[in-house]
């Protein structure tokens, strides 16, 4: 009897575990993972453009609560590599990544934990100077802006030139 509930007892162990590790991982999940954590700027699977290099993209999130950023999350569109960051109301640089590569697909890029209080702040992406990948967004739900740049660090403030009627597919991860 002890041994027909022992098999029984790993049975479902290795059921449960198989389980979990079949299971699909969705973008959630992968920058996500503290259930505690927001999102702050835009998030959506239903991309209908993209915006490729010589520009830095940026769009403004508004942060109703006091929290520290510690990446910037992106949908890319092919295999390259970026920069993220953060710009304050005036449009000058709080925080910004190192250069990181990216694949198609959501991307999260580390940047050093970042402390803001409620308002609003502009995030930021580049990509290498090439029209063969950009950034993804979704047209007709905000505004984002475009400001000439040749690819490298973060310039230390951006301005508001070239709007367009589309939403960067762009958040930051914080914890309040």
């Amino acid at each position: 009897m002890k041994i027909k509930h022992i098999l029984v007892i790993l049975a479902a162990f290795f059921t449960v575990f198989s389980n979990a590790a079949c299971r699909r991982v969705t973008p959630h999940d992968v920058f996500l993972p503290d259930p505690n954590c927001k999102k702050l700027g835009y998030y959506s699977s239903n991309y209908t453009n993209y915006h490729y290099g010589y520009y830095i993209y940026s769009m403004d999130a508004t942060l109703d609560t006091a929290a520290t950023i510690t990446s910037i999350s992106a949908d890319i569109k092919g295999s390259n590599t970026a920069i993220a960051a953060i710009y304050d109301n005036s449009l000058y640089l709080i925080a910004q990544s190192a250069q990181t590569s990216v694949s198609d697909g959501w991307n999260k890029i580390e940047i050093p934990a970042t402390m803001l209080q409620p308002g609003t702040y502009r995030l930021a992406i580049a990509t290498i100077n090439d029209s063969s990948s950009g950034i993804r967004s979704e047209s007709g739900k905000g505004m984002r802006y475009a400001t000439s740049y040749s690819f490298g660090s973060a310039p230390l403030s951006i301005d508001s030139s070239s709007p367009g009627n589309y939403a960067l597919l762009l958040y930051g991860n914080y914890c309040p």
